[in-house]
This record gives C-alpha cells, structure tokens and sequence, in this order.
C-alpha cells in the first residue's frame, strides 16, 4: 500500500506536487506506540518519511505533513537546527496551509488545526485540543 492510500482523497493531488517538488521516500510502516512517523536522512543520502498506517486519513496527512517539515526546515537551515524549532514550525505551518480548506478537513478538525499551526507542538498528541479531535474521527473499536 502507498500514502495515497491513507490520506483523504481531496488531498492527494495536493500531495503529490508537494512530493514531486520535495523528492523524499515515503514509507507507511505498522503503528508503532512511540510515534506517529519520522524522518531520516539515510546513509545513502537519500531522505526517508515513515508514516504509521491508520485508518484515520486526517491523521495520516498531518502526520506526513509534519514530517515533510522535517524534511524542508532541514533542507532550507541546516541539520543543526532544533528538531521542533522556528524553522521547522515556520516549514509546518507554511505547507500545511494549502491543505487547510473544507473539502480535505472536515470543520470542526479545520478550525483546531488552524489553532495548532500558530504555534505547532512536536506531536499532534501534545496538543490536547488536536489530539482530541483527531481521536473523534478514529474508527471506533
């Protein structure tokens, strides 16, 4: 299976260019309990993302989206910044919001993330406001 797979369908266009102008290897692994998703930069060279699998396609996205930051806050400053710092919130914020619109969140959610992104966490699971909406779109067990 691929991240297109995962993410909602309004968003995959949106996606692809993001990934088309950022060339990263996108891996969907099994949940892990410790994290969401990470980014590397493998000996190779080459940049990965690994996103845990979910059947919730909103967490999935900002999950990929949080870890492109990574990718681009590392890219545009060095690997000598903080992990979670201004750059990386600058790079979160910045290409998360063409991904802010009704048609890929759903309204209650869209209004959270707006709030989320002025001062993004390390984790979506941190901010407790996000991490409760995103549980409310959880498949239920």
């Amino acid at each position: 299976m691929t991240y297109n797979d995962f993410i909602p369908i309004a968003a995959q266009e949106k996606v692809r260019d993001l990934l088309n102008h950022e060339p990263v290897l996108i891996k969907v692994v099994k949940k892990r309990r410790t994290k969401h998703g990470d980014f590397r930069k493998l000996p190779s060279g080459k940049i990965q993302i690994t996103v845990n699998e979910s059947e919730n396609p909103f967490r999935f996205l900002i999950t990929l989206l949080h870890e492109m930051a990574h990718h681009i806050a590392f890219q545009n400053h060095g690997f000598r910044i903080a992990p979670h710092g201004r750059e990386w919130k600058n790079a979160f914020s910045s290409i998360a919001q063409p991904f802010l619109v009704p048609s890929i969140f759903p309204s209650p959610l869209l209004e959270v993330l707006h709030h989320h992104l002025k001062n993004p966490k390390a984790s979506s699971d941190t901010d407790a406001q996000l991490g409760l909406a995103l549980k409310s779109f959880d498949p239920s067990t």
